[in-house]
């Protein structure tokens, strides 16, 4: 705020009188001088007259009703020239700093404070310009002198404690405990510090979070911290660099152990990672692993850096995996980890274990397969039960949730003949759907169990064939309509069962939407082919007008319309834009919403479908554009 300040001392007001009454002026900034509408501004000036003839006392605010500055200024046409002191506050009421003017308007210094030591800084400036001096900003406090910067001291976020001091040349880090912890000199280029040697620091809420170090203008190493542990260091990753690209990583475990170390070479675009050694969090080797060659030991971890696989392979073909599991007991913080499998290729064997490690199958395997046995996989939360009879699932496979504390079943696949006959789905334990799918060309019936009641639809080489099938999505409930194969209808209902849209499937990927309100009246129609808007479009909003208009391939023949209009900052809820076209006049008008207003309006004359000199005639208009009363308007948008 105060160094922004620096600039701008005369203020030249166009859209206000000077008259002895108080006068409020919304602006987007505290140095604007453009009245804007009041939803458009960010601050208001109040200016009222004083004791003294033709001198005004400037307040500015907040939107809320807070003070932030406050001054008095000569009071000339259309002008605001400050004079003597004008004061800053910040959000707690406290002073923060203040300008000083002479009687022609001219900044001449800036007196600061440090909000945590209270400690006062003064800038003189010359020519607008600072001069000499220190102030404080931004967190930090720079020393001019003969209007260069001297110094910049920057604090630990809101401390009067040192983090860095820069000088020409060089910048010099320290801790909490005002001890130096490294330094590094640098060139000053095109407006960008290029460090030469030594150490760069980087913190975050006060601890070390990146640490890099320069040689002779080259970055060598770089090295992260794990900033959630306050009391010591740890290491989350290092960076070796030769010539600027990466040759060596080294990455740790939570507890500081190194866990993985990767070896890179130069390629055309960088570097290629050639060679990983892997280790265990108690500091143990595991193995090391060949990419190029893919031989070796391999390493793979869940999210919270525990061992998921270890495996090993010869030249690419899989020798032995080990596969371990990782879920979660009734309380988020009961982590459950033990080893779940381990797979000798070579031999053939597969062993699975319970949480206690007592064998629970054995699995006999052929050409990498689960051949004859009972296999279990645990992935994304989830445990797999599969009954492997000569290499193909048989009979029943289950999969469980929550399978370490009380296991809930939450889908059964029946194999009959190694082919998948029944999926049945379960919420909390119950059946919610049942699928069974056709032998050769016979359709097969499945039955749905949904809230509705109930729903039937025959499948057909395991693709719905007749019937309705339905989908829980976030907002809805999605029924898709089959006949003979081909999906003639989808219909859209909420979850309290209100029918909202509707779909019909055309000839020629052509597609005719309905929305409904809540009594069940038409609320807008029309057709798109390939999302372009094609033929006829009706449209009633909420007080009964109504609205049609016909389209070819996207742009507007006749009729009128209403689009969304997408504003930069992404509120499309704001405004729509109305579009009129009657023979060669086209009517374009902009609507404020909020206000119930028309806020612009402008014909146009043109014998073209296609206008590139007007943009809502420039190009084709898509369904997603459309705008219409309704909470799910946006259903059908990318």
């Amino acid at each position: 705020m105060i160094k922004k300040g620096i600039t701008g001392c005369v203020l030249c007001i166009t859209m206000i009188a000077m008259g002895q009454q108080r006068d409020t002026l919304y602006v987007r900034s505290i140095d604007d001088v453009v009245s804007v509408a009041k939803q458009e501004a960010r601050f208001y000036k109040v200016i009222q007259p004083t004791e003294q003839d033709k001198v005004v006392l400037v307040e500015d605010y907040l939107l809320n009703d807070q003070l932030i500055a406050r001054g008095r200024a000569h009071k000339k046409t259309e002008q605001i020239i400050y004079t003597g002191e004008r004061s800053f506050y910040n959000r707690e009421g406290n002073k923060q700093g203040s300008y000083v003017y002479n009687e022609a308007g001219v900044c001449q210094s800036i007196t600061s404070y440090h909000p945590i030591s209270g400690q006062v800084y003064t800038l003189s400036l010359l020519d607008d310009k600072p001069d000499s001096g220190d102030i404080y900003d931004l967190g930090a406090v720079v020393t001019y002198k003969d209007g260069q910067e001297q110094q910049r001291v920057v604090f630990f976020q809101n401390t009067d404690k040192v983090n860095s001091i820069t000088t020409k040349g060089k910048v010099t880090y320290f801790d909490q405990k005002a001890n130096k912890v490294g330094e590094f000199t640098y060139t000053f280029v095109d407006g960008k510090i290029h460090p030469i040697d030594g150490e760069h620091f980087e913190y975050d809420d006060g601890v070390i979070s990146t640490m890099e170090r320069y040689k002779k203008g080259k970055r060598i190493y770089q090295a992260n911290y794990d900033t959630k542990v306050k009391d010591k260091q740890l290491l989350k990753r290092e960076v070796f660099y030769t010539d600027e690209v990466v040759s060596e990583k080294k990455m740790y475990y939570y507890n500081g152990a190194l866990r993985v170390k990767e070896y890179y070479i130069p390629n055309q675009y960088s570097h290629e990672l050639v060679k990983s050694d892997y280790y265990a969090d108690d500091g143990k080797y595991i193995g090391s692993f060949d990419h190029k060659a893919q031989d070796g030991t391999e390493v793979t971890l869940y999210p919270g850096l525990v061992i998921k696989h270890i495996t090993t392979y010869d030249h690419g073909v899989m020798l032995k995996k080990t596969s371990f599991l990782k879920d979660y007991g009734k309380r988020y913080e009961d982590v459950i980890y033990y080893k779940l499998s381990e797979v000798d290729y070579v031999r053939g064997v597969g062993k699975f274990y319970d949480s206690k490690g007592k064998l629970i199958s054995k699995v006999a395997y052929k050409n990498g397969v689960p051949w004859q046995g009972i296999t279990y996989v645990f992935d994304e939360g989830k445990l797999v039960e599969s009954p492997y009879a000569n290499g193909v699932i048989e009979g029943e496979q289950k999969t469980f949730l929550n399978y370490q504390v009380e296991p809930l079943i939450s889908q059964r696949n029946i194999y009959k003949g190694g082919v998948l006959r029944f999926e049945k789905w379960y919420e909390q334990g119950e059946l919610v759907q049942e699928v069974e799918y056709a032998i050769e060309d016979t359709p097969s019936v499945v039955e749905e169990m949904i809230s509705s009641g109930k729903k039937y639809i025959m499948y057909k080489d395991g693709l719905p064939y007749q019937g309705i099938e339905s989908t829980e999505e976030l907002t809805h409930i999605q029924e898709d309509v089959y006949r003979k194969g081909k999906r003639i209808e989808t219909i859209y209902k909420a979850y309290n069962g209100l029918v909202f849209a509707k779909e019909y499937f055309l000839d020629d990927s052509k597609v005719r939407r309905i929305f409904y309100d809540e009594s069940g009246s038409e609320v807008v129609s029309y057709t798109a082919q390939f999302e372009r808007l094609e033929g006829s479009y009706s449209y009633t909003d909420n007080e009964g007008k109504k609205y049609s208009a016909t389209f070819k391939k996207g742009y507007l023949v006749s009729g009128e319309v209403l689009y969304n209009y997408i504003e930069e900052d992404g509120q499309d809820d704001l405004h729509y834009i109305y579009v009129k076209r009657d023979g060669n006049q086209v009517t374009i008008k902009l609507k404020d919403i909020e206000q119930n207003q028309w806020v612009s309006e402008e014909t146009v004359v043109t014998e073209d479908l296609v206008d590139s000199d007007v943009p809502v005639l420039s190009m084709p208009i898509d369904a997603q554009f459309l705008y219409f009363d309704s909470e799910y308007r946006f259903l059908f948008a990318d």
